[in-house]
């Protein structure tokens, strides 16, 4: 049996113009093709299905990146020029900003973009409300804090302040170091002395003249110029003190002690110097006999050791959950509208959100103002479950703005409440 051999190139090339010849003789009822009809409406078929694809699949990328859904069954809406409405009762409201729509429909949607809707009903809502809203805020801890540079433009250019005022800035988002050493501060002329733990008063008198000298406080020494509320924000600190009658300072060259008739203390070196300068006896006293007496509480509260001062024109003196910090800049701050003792307000650029002040939760937004919620309704049509937790005597400091509330953003909007938003 012989052996198959393989179909060669020319003989399928050669089958296939029989085929056509075959085709064209059939249909066109002539076999010399001197034309080809036929090869031409292949072509014009497969290039109109190629075309078809593709007209397609342009068509389905177009809807996909900017569809035009219609509104049925969406609660809130935007339109094409941005229009945002609240969707209820089959009537559209226009909203001024996503809260009110949220407060309206009493559920955190997100807008839906359309081209066109249904009746239209009046304008609606809360004119000075967020105008949006992180749910899941950041627990960094939010800082108070103010500077002595406000004679230099390149410096206030940062926080876009007007030269001459001393800005008092609250930020979300610092990342500020603990205070190393003292700073002075002075309000009204009282002098205030600040370290990591908090702040306290200076006293007067001839005490007041003992713990300045201990601290070498001169007029040399810088001092921050600094507001009530400033102050109030830090951990008070007990008061320095005494007792009425004047404890004893022995040195037992082992460590200096203050002697009262119940035992004694350990203070420190410059406490033992104060208590000098107030008239303190001193005496050398082994340390044996020491150790015999009782050990009690100090009978004196004073500074227990000396730090440098932190320069006034060192950048930025803030306070962070009631302890003392600084910064050298703060970046993304601007300018508050309304009445408050705070300047510039930052560190929400990702929106507004709530914050729990240990007091109550209240919203504060992305531009610095505080909002009061009331109704646990109106918390879930927000869609605000978590909370920053931020201390009520630095946010009472800001600016206060509407309650937040569906009965508020339910309100017609008038010429009257736009004008009282701004």
């Amino acid at each position: 049996m012989a052996a198959l051999r393989p179909t060669t190139k020319a003989q399928i090339s050669g089958h296939r113009f029989l085929r056509r010849r075959v085709e064209h003789g059939l249909v066109m009822g002539d076999i010399r093709m001197l034309h080809d009809p036929l090869g031409r409406r292949r072509r014009a078929l497969v290039a109109g299905i190629v075309m078809s694809i593709v007209m397609a699949a342009g068509a389905g990328i177009i809807a996909w990146l900017s569809p035009h859904p219609t509104a049925d069954g969406a609660t809130i809406v935007r339109t094409e020029q941005g229009q945002l409405f609240a969707h209820l009762d089959e009537t559209f409201y226009p909203v001024p900003n996503l809260v009110s729509a949220q407060l309206i429909v009493g559920q955190p949607d997100n807008p839906v973009k359309v081209a066109e809707l249904g009746k239209l009903g009046t304008p609606v809502g809360i004119p000075g409300a967020p105008g949006f809203l992180n749910p899941v805020p950041a627990q960094t801890p939010w800082t108070l804090c103010t500077t002595e540079k406000v004679d230099e433009p390149e410096f206030i250019s940062q926080i876009s302040q007007t030269s001459g005022t001393r800005p008092l800035v609250v930020h979300a988002d610092l990342d500020a170091d603990p205070l190393a050493g003292y700073a002075l501060l002075e309000n009204d002329g009282v002098l205030w002395l600040l370290q990591s733990e908090g702040v306290t008063r200076m006293p007067g008198g001839t005490l007041g003249d003992a713990v300045k000298k201990g601290l070498e406080i001169s007029p040399a020494v810088p001092r921050w110029h600094v507001t009530d509320e400033f102050i109030s924000s830090f951990e008070q600190l007990p008061d320095f003190a005494v007792a009425p009658e004047l404890p004893a300072v022995w040195d037992t060259g082992q460590g200096l002690l203050v002697r009262t008739g119940e035992g004694v203390a350990p203070i420190t070196s410059l406490q033992a110097r104060i208590l000098i300068m107030l008239g303190a006896q001193e005496a050398t006293v082994a340390a044996v006999d020491a150790s015999n007496l009782p050990l009690i509480k100090s009978p004196v509260e004073l500074p227990s050791r000396k730090f440098e001062f932190l320069n006034a024109d060192a950048g930025w003196l803030c306070s962070t959950d009631g302890r003392a910090t600084h910064a050298s800049e703060i970046p993304g701050a601007f300018p508050l509208v309304g009445s408050s003792p705070i300047t510039h307000f930052g560190g929400l650029s990702a929106g507004g959100v709530a914050v729990d002040t240990g007091h109550g939760r209240l919203v504060v937004s992305a531009t610095g103002t505080r909002h009061l919620v009331t109704d646990e309704k109106d918390w879930r049509a927000l869609g605000l479950a978590e909370a920053a937790e931020v201390p009520w005597k630095i946010v009472r400091l800001l600016p206060s703005g509407a309650e937040l509330s569906r009965a508020s953003a339910l309100k017609e909007m008038t010429s009257a409440s736009l004008t009282a938003a701004k």
